[in-house]
């Protein structure tokens, strides 16, 4: 059997979605079953390196693209770590102060964002991210290795921005939109340029918006079937949903494992 890099988005296609996702056994036994039929099993997540590398521990993988693709982590080294585009970034933060939009910046691989002043953050709900936060000043024209922004403005005000160029607005809540890289494919392909390794080898797995990108450059690509409906249509293959063992059917309808690995 031909070696497979098989590369899973986590949230919604690795985990089931939802307020209380998990990950079920029967896609933590696949990713077993598919190193131990010698294929290389990696995440691929917009998930900042913090975030990633504890899922990919749960896991037992050492093998990830996160960070939107500007992170490649291989057999537990980092093999890229990029920032975003510098200039872009003083060029939307120039905007933000024009504008008066409070933002956050986050220049380090762990969960922190800093701000140069808490009290002009508006209130919002989600306590996770307000765990994120700290104060701290900085200068806005002296940054080099900002990873990601948080941009506290609501939908309207947002159209007010015009200087995004290469970075990738995400709103994830209502009261702040996330700048954070999207091309996932990015990072898989320098990974396999650096193993000098072809892309023809190369199968992801996704179910949203931050997939489409992989799956437009991807030679094989499997959605899971609580995908996004744009995301089925650019599909090599639809599964099962990811809540109804569609990791481990896609995988033994292509034989890359076999039903007995589970018994």
């Amino acid at each position: 059997m031909k070696r497979k890099f098989l590369f899973f988005d986590i949230d919604g296609t690795l985990t089931t979605g939802g307020m209380e996702s998990f990950i079920p056994q029967s896609a933590r036994d696949t990713l077993q079953a598919l190193r131990k039929q010698g294929h290389v099993v990696a995440i691929a997540t917009g998930r900042p390196y913090a975030m990633s590398k504890d899922v990919a521990k749960d896991l037992g993988i050492d093998s990830f693209i996160c960070n939107g693709g500007n992170t490649v982590i291989f057999e537990g080294k980092k093999i890229i770590n990029e920032p975003l585009n510098q200039d872009h970034v003083k060029e939307l933060l120039r905007e933000c102060i024009q504008y008066g939009f409070p933002y956050c910046i986050s220049q380090r691989d762990d969960f922190y964002f800093l701000t140069q002043d808490m009290s002009k953050l508006p209130d919002f709900q989600n306590d996770f991210i307000k765990g994120w936060l700290k104060e701290e000043a900085f200068d806005p024209e002296q940054l080099t290795q900002v990873k990601r922004l948080m941009v506290f403005v609501n939908e309207e005000e947002q159209k007010k921005l015009t200087q995004f160029q290469d970075l990738v607005p995400q709103r994830y809540e209502k009261e702040f939109v996330m700048i954070e890289p999207d091309d996932k494919f990015k990072g898989i392909k320098k990974l396999m340029e650096t193993l000098q390794l072809p892309l023809q080898d190369v199968v992801v797995f996704g179910d949203g918006e931050n997939d489409i990108k992989m799956f437009q450059q991807s030679p094989m690509s499997i959605a899971v079937g609580n995908a996004i409906d744009e995301l089925k249509k650019l599909a090599t293959y639809v599964t099962a949903r990811s809540d109804e063992d569609g990791i481990q059917k896609a995988c033994l309808h292509f034989g890359w494992v076999k039903e007995e690995d589970f018994m």
